[in-house]
């Protein structure tokens, strides 16, 4: 792990250079995930919020043209303010966030007709469902392999992380040249 090559800095250079240098990366590093995952949430929280909007404003054209007017100022003058029905609110964003998240543009993308065979396969891979399911497996699986790291590792452990690592390199490196060939 990044632990073993902190220790190989810290040996060939000084021990402060290599604390240093390690404390700004996992800092600095957490810091930016972070961000990006707040800016991911930020950004489907708003579109769910523009969807909300529209749909209120279909549904207010829609009482004006039928003339319900009276149960718009009945909304109006409840204790709660009208907000009764909203529960749903948090369901979209649920939904949009671990769901639908950038679906339509990458669908979009993808459903476009190319005069290219290689990139049609592509394609139909990357929007297969089976291919999502089997690298989102894949990746749990790294993650598990790469937190049962330990040191001393014995000749077993090791031969088989290596073998393991070399897979998930393989299957990684297949998964971003269909994307973007893909795309």
């Amino acid at each position: 792990g990044w632990s073993d090559v902190m220790g190989m800095v810290q040996d060939a250079h000084s021990t402060v250079v290599g604390f240093i240098y390690f404390l700004l990366l996992i800092v600095i590093g957490s810091f930016f995930l972070v961000n990006v995952i707040l800016a991911i949430i930020w950004d489907v929280f708003l579109n769910v919020r523009e969807q909300q909007l529209e749909q209120e404003r279909e549904e207010a054209a829609e009482a004006q043209h039928v003339g319900t007017t009276e149960i718009t100022l009945k909304n109006a003058t409840r204790p709660d303010g009208g907000l009764r029905g909203r529960s749903g609110a948090f369901k979209n964003l649920f939904d949009q966030l671990f769901w639908h998240r950038n679906r339509t543009e990458v669908e979009e993308v993808l459903r476009e007709a190319s005069d290219y065979k290689a990139v049609r396969l592509a394609r139909a891979i990357a929007t297969n469902t089976f291919f999502n399911s089997g690298v989102m497996i894949m990746i749990l699986v790294n993650v598990v392999v790469l937190a049962m790291d330990r040191y001393p590792e014995h000749l077993v452990e090791a031969s088989v992380g290596d073998v393991l690592n070399f897979i998930f390199n393989i299957v990684f490196l297949l998964e971003c040249i269909i994307l973007h060939v893909a795309v």
